[in-house]
């Protein structure tokens, strides 16, 4: 059996006046999600520069609402990740099934699973992450970050299956450890700390024989802690997808793997 499937996503349209208000971002942002019957990853590699704050009435009290927000084009983060898990209840349960529409489960069964993640987090900026001249100012005047992540996550997930109609929740927590290392005006700091990491995923469509629709969605989490500053890191991707599978003809039906 021939199995191709092409996916294409576009970026939403930046209109001029949000440009104005809320300033510029540049943004490199690749992310793949992998699913095999026994097996999945996730990876990932963002960099983002440009950034505003959103709450600026906390912040800075003499802001006016009705201008610009405080931007910081200085700032720039980066993000690579890797996840590995393995899925034990793989002859009765199918992540293809409810994710890439590879297969097709007949009957609901959930499977436990074990994962490993691996990231680096870093942040970097002109002057000081949070500026002294705000009501959050830190003792401390940051200006750039460090995080090496290497956490486990054990889980479980359900397919729920009517007919043509599937749902899909899973759910994975554990402990990561992070390694810390953050620049101030005058020292270089490091650390080693415990955290929770988080992982969601989520699938709800329809699977036919031929047509397929559906929605899906996977995220995890994690929060850095430097000096009295918390950081909420958090990756991901939501799509919103249909497609049709064509009829096997010619060299689709030869079997390459």
């Amino acid at each position: 059996m021939f199995k191709l499937s092409v996916e294409l996503s576009l970026r939403l349209p930046v209109d001029d006046k949000d440009i104005e208000r809320y300033g510029e971002t540049s943004a490199f942002d690749f992310q793949s999600n992998i699913y095999s019957k026994r097996w999945g990853a996730d990876i990932a590699y963002q960099d983002y520069e440009g950034f505003y704050v959103r709450n600026p009435d906390d912040l800075f009290p003499s802001w006016n609402k009705d201008g610009p927000f405080p931007q910081r084009s200085d700032l720039e983060a980066r993000n690579f990740q890797l996840n590995g898990f393995y899925i034990f209840n793989h002859e009765k349960f199918s992540y293809r099934s409810s994710f890439i529409q590879a297969d097709k489960q007949l009957k609901s069964a959930g499977s436990f699973l074990l994962g490993t993640t691996l990231g680096i987090f870093k942040f970097e900026a002109d002057s000081a992450l949070v500026p002294g001249n705000t009501d959050a100012a830190l003792e401390e005047q940051i200006k750039a970050g460090r995080f090496a992540i290497l956490g486990l996550l054990p889980g479980y997930t359900y397919n729920f299956i009517v007919k043509d109609f599937y749902l899909n929740l899973s759910f994975s927590a554990g402990p990561a450890n992070v390694w810390t290392k953050y620049r101030t005006d005058a020292d270089v700091s490091t650390d080693s700390k415990v955290r929770p990491i988080v992982g969601v995923r989520a699938a709800f469509g329809y699977n036919s024989q031929r047509f397929f629709c559906g929605f899906s969605m996977v995220s995890q989490s994690i929060s850095y802690d430097v000096d009295k500053l918390d950081i909420n890191g958090q990756t991901g991707n939501a799509k919103l997808f249909f497609g049709y599978r064509f009829l096997e003809k010619g060299f689709m039906k030869e079997r390459f793997f």
